[in-house]
């Protein structure tokens, strides 16, 4: 079990619509896996992995995420 006062890391795998580009920013929760990760007490986004390069580029702008990862 994880304490309360835990931060984890975390990476999105697949940098498409639910995974962080369809966030509507007015929503009263969380629509996509992103905006969920960074709402969250106890995650910080830390990465995302894309086999489409720019599509990862794309997502780690919008979400200020330095580690961006391709094959």
């Amino acid at each position: 079990m994880i304490q309360s006062n835990t931060i984890l890391n975390a990476a999105i795998v697949g940098a498409g619509k639910i995974a962080g580009m369809y966030s509507d920013p007015l929503a009263e929760h969380s629509t996509t896996h992103a905006q969920a990760i960074t709402n969250s007490e106890n995650l910080n986004l830390v990465g995302v992995v894309d086999k489409d390069i720019i599509k990862a580029r794309l997502f780690a702008d919008r979400w200020n995420v330095s580690n961006i990862f391709s094959k």
